[in-house]
């Protein structure tokens, strides 16, 4: 995952929006090297513009995101920010499926009227989930920029295999 966010950084900073980010469109090459994938509805951002808006609502994965999407179809690198924290819990809990069946209102409701995120996967260090909350702001303001996620997920990764020593 950590290279997930240094991918995501790079989409980023070349002004693209994935839109779609979930653990089905992260490719393992190999054990050590992830890619990512699936970019139908990624969108390059126009000169001086910070967010796409979407002019109608279209079969969507609601799960991975944001409320601002949901409610305003309105997107930026905050609202990837959102959908990375979704799939760091997919990869965290083993493939489970987030919010299991819940629907679209039910998502809603839980997110932003009972103001409840997902729960900690089981085998989950609770630093990584840390991470995953950040990435959940409801004010996208407070949430983690890629760079930084860059940073937090490298130094998770240096400190979980020093402790598998």
């Amino acid at each position: 995952m950590w290279q997930v966010a240094q991918g995501m950084a790079y989409l980023h900073s070349k002004n693209y929006l994935h839109r779609y980010l979930a653990a089905r469109n992260v490719l393992l090459l190999s054990e050590n090297s992830a890619k990512i994938s699936s970019f139908g509805m990624s969108k390059a951002l126009d000169s001086g513009k910070d967010y796409y808006k979407a002019q109608e609502a279209g079969k969507w994965p609601l799960k991975w995101y944001a409320p601002e999407c949901l409610y305003y179809w309105k997107f930026d690198a905050k609202s990837d920010v959102w959908s990375y924290g979704v799939t760091l819990w997919e990869a965290t809990s083993y493939g489970e499926k987030p919010y299991r069946k819940m629907t679209g209102n039910e998502i809603m409701k839980f997110l932003v009227e009972d103001e409840k995120r997902l729960q900690k996967p089981d085998f989950c260090d609770e630093q990584v989930y840390e991470i995953m909350l950040e990435c959940w702001q409801y004010d996208k303001k407070d949430r983690p920029t890629f760079e930084e996620i860059d940073h937090k997920m490298k130094y998770q990764q240096q400190r979980l295999l020093s402790l598998n020593k």
